[in-house]
């Protein structure tokens, strides 16, 4: 069939329309996302030694950030009792008691002192076993920033006081969270601009939490931003 001059223009009036409208609908498609993650927990352990730690990730598709904030709930330490994870028994025997020190054999007599008990067992019960923290100490570093100052400073001089939920157990306002990014306005009106970037930066991100005593802890994060679609 031959097409006429007003058929073949209409034709390709129709494929331009076409083509405008997927590459709208292209270009939509790519425009920014919204990425909201509303109070994701992470749960970790700590003590003197080691703090609590977890990951969060900040896209580095993110345009710029909306909130960034954290609350956190501080529970007991928990673990196996005694290092039992099935019922077991503890013999007790011959046991001998051997003094090295010189000045202590002149002291005790006989040397080496043996001592026998009737033979018995202490029964180990498996299950799990609760350390309530006691701690007064708290620390929150954020890629490697200590930021305790500024989240205490948020609170108007409250901080961590042992177990329970921080900094309170409302969701109505900014208050009710440790505002993470403004601590990062407050660094960069101070002027500590690589402070602020380390808080900020896109990357796999570490969070710790300090304390002088053993404690569990659910950190529950909220985080919202912009980005552009893969």
């Amino acid at each position: 069939m031959i097409m006429t001059y007003e058929q073949y223009m209409n034709r390709i009036a129709e494929r331009t329309y076409d083509n405008t409208r997927a590459i709208k609908k292209s270009i939509a498609q790519r425009r920014n996302g919204m990425e909201d993650l509303y109070g994701v927990c992470f749960s970790s352990q700590g003590d003197s030694e080691n703090p609590a730690s977890f990951y969060i990730s900040l896209s580095p598709d993110y345009t710029y950030l909306q909130r960034f904030a954290f609350k956190f709930v501080i529970k007991p330490y928990v673990t196996t009792v005694k290092g039992s994870t099935s019922d077991a028994n503890v013999n007790v025997g011959f046991t001998a008691l051997t003094i090295t020190t010189a000045s202590d054999r002149d002291r005790i007599a006989p040397d080496p002192h043996n001592h026998t008990t009737n033979p018995h067992s202490h029964n180990i019960i498996s299950g799990v076993g609760y350390t309530h923290t006691t701690s007064s100490d708290w620390e929150v570093h954020v890629g490697g920033v200590d930021i305790t100052p500024y989240l205490i400073e948020q609170q108007d001089g409250a901080w961590i006081s042992g177990e329970g939920v921080f900094p309170n157990n409302r969701l109505e306002s900014t208050e009710d969270f440790y505002d993470i990014l403004a601590v990062a306005s407050v660094l960069d009106a101070e002027g500590n601009v690589a402070a602020r970037d380390k808080i900020l930066s896109p990357e796999f991100k570490k969070v710790e939490v300090f304390s002088d005593a053993p404690f569990g802890i659910d950190a529950y994060l909220y985080l919202k931003y912009p980005n552009t679609n893969r």
